[in-house]
């Protein structure tokens, strides 16, 4: 299964987390780029205020058609509570593309449950796998279980030889869709209502 990593970062942290998910998952990985910058101060502000307004910032065009891949990991960081406005505007330009998705984000501490939902629902898909990482637990323990729990699910879906063969959520309107994170400690197969 071809399979491809698209990240966007704006400090380099949720980078570096695609990074290890594609080494582990052999993806091919691409990196979302601003056309503006978003340094200092005042690059800090506009983001969370671009966030919040669910504005589509220009981003220069990716290197690669997401078409010719059968499943797409997609990444970005949290910001206000939101998902970052450059991965908003990549998933609003290219959610016919996708064929299937898996989801993973990073945050400083919380946000995540609003910021997946929104992915899948702008994409109108219900993703495959999903992976929310506070930014503290990154180089932890707990997020390198987190992290592992996320690849080993995507190895599944990566091995599974068909659409029909990979275990589907339920519901069908991703507007319903329950955020579903690998965490630690999970029994019930739910989500950590701590995380």
């Amino acid at each position: 299964m071809k399979t491809l990593l698209v990240v966007y970062s704006r400090t380099g942290t949720t980078r570096g987390v695609g990074r290890r998910i594609a080494r582990a998952c052999a993806s091919a990985m691409r990196e979302i780029k601003d056309v503006r910058s978003r340094r200092g101060p005042i690059g800090y502000l506009r983001s969370g205020f671009e966030a919040v307004k669910a504005r589509l910032p220009a981003i220069k065009p990716l290197t690669v058609d997401p078409s010719a891949y059968d499943l797409v990991i997609l990444g970005a960081p949290v910001w206000a509570g939101h998902i970052a406005a450059p991965m908003r505007t990549f998933l609003e330009q290219n959610k016919s593309r996708l064929r299937r998705i898996a989801l993973f984000c990073t945050m400083g501490r919380s946000g995540s449950e609003r910021a997946l939902r929104e992915m899948a629902e702008i994409t109108g898909q219900i993703p495959l796998a999903t992976l929310a990482l506070v930014q503290d637990e990154i180089k932890t323990n707990i997020g390198v279980h987190k992290i592992h729990r996320f690849e080993s699910a995507l190895h599944k879906v990566q091995e599974a030889p068909e659409r029909s063969a990979v275990p589907q959520p339920e519901p069908s309107n991703p507007v319903l869709y329950l955020v579903r994170e690998f965490n630690v400690g999970e029994k019930s197969g739910g989500p950590n209502p701590h995380a």
